[in-house]
């Protein structure tokens, strides 16, 4: 009865309510989203639109005339504590191929880079974006984001740049320690390889994972690794097994930006209780929607397994069936 009642409030509510969201008099707004590291040699930003039409999205999408602007200016400002500019970061539209497996754009697509190197870090204290669209006539800008100065800046302190190895059995070495911002995030990357009919594959994994006690250390506990990699690796018999290659890690820092990505991403969905379809929250765009800050990062890379984490990995319980060996 419960099943029928439900039944007949689906069919009432199709047939009262009808959705039309396709109006051909609404202007593209445009869409940034930007994660600049001051240090980094090479930037990049997206910079897209939003669009309507009376066809499928995901087929609206693969079209570039909808989804992109051909004919842009993109420049980095950066000012010093009065507010003068003294130097720009120019930024030229690079195109690429979409990965095939995509569900939207699967044509020839772009975004902006530039390799122009950031002032030193004295000489500036604020920097924005701005940008010219000829297609539409629209200018847009980034409100001034602050820069991090040295002592901001995350940093990996154990395990140590030189450390080779990494065991979730020793406590000492398993904890992820690192400084920055209040808000900071790890994301570990594991490499393999997958061999199948003498032919052998280069894989990876990732997670991330946001620390927003400021802690200052992340556990890599046994269970916390098998279950990242139990979890994210399937299960394939095709495969005669599998290699263990390298572990990556990665400390990210950007309170702002994780603030957000902590609201939207809650696991109560909570923050979408007052958003509308139309609104996009913590824009910090002019005359558009997006997220333009700065952000700094440090990693260790190409860590190896202790012999004992790498036996549980070939042989525990939770990941035996992923056919890895207990050699690297």
């Amino acid at each position: 009865m419960r099943k029928l009642g439900i039944i007949i409030i689906l069919v009432i509510c199709s047939c009262e309510t009808e959705f039309y969201p396709y109006d051909a008099s609404v202007k593209p707004i445009p869409i940034v989203f930007g994660m600049i590291d001051t240090n980094d040699s090479i930037h990049s930003i997206r910079l897209t639109k939003t669009f309507s039409g009376t066809e499928n999205a995901y087929k609206l999408a693969k079209d570039t005339l909808n989804l992109l602007y051909d004919s842009v200016r993109m420049i980095i400002e950066c000012l010093d504590g009065n507010l003068k500019v003294i130097d720009s970061l120019i930024f030229h539209k690079t195109y690429f191929i979409p990965p095939s497996s995509g569900i939207f754009n699967t044509g020839k697509g772009w975004y902006y880079v530039s390799t122009d190197k950031f002032p030193s870090a004295d000489s500036f204290v604020l920097f924005r974006l701005k940008v010219w669209i000829y297609d539409s006539g629209d200018t847009i800008v980034s409100r001034n984001i602050y820069t991090y100065s040295t002592s901001d800046r995350t940093q990996i302190l154990s395990p140590s740049k030189i450390s080779q190895y990494i065991s979730v059995y020793n406590e000492s070495v398993t904890t992820i320690a690192y400084r920055g911002h209040d808000i900071c995030g790890i994301k570990l990357r594991l490499h393999y390889f997958e061999i199948r009919n003498d032919t052998k594959t280069d894989k990876s994994i990732e997670e991330f994972w946001l620390d927003t006690n400021g802690s200052g250390a992340f556990r890599l506990t046994p269970a916390r690794l098998f279950m990242f990699i139990r979890n994210t690796i399937p299960e394939n018999p095709d495969v005669d097994f599998r290699i263990f290659s390298g572990l990556d890690i990665f400390s990210y820092a950007a309170p702002k930006a994780f603030v957000i990505y902590n609201q939207l991403f809650n696991t109560d969905r909570s923050f979408y209780s007052d958003i509308t379809f139309f609104e996009t929250p913590y824009s910090d765009i002019t005359n558009g929607y997006g997220l333009f800050y700065e952000y700094t990062k440090d990693s260790i890379i190409s860590l190896k397994f202790d012999e004992k984490t790498l036996d549980s990995l070939a042989s525990g319980q939770y990941t035996k069936k992923l056919k890895f060996v207990s050699y690297q």
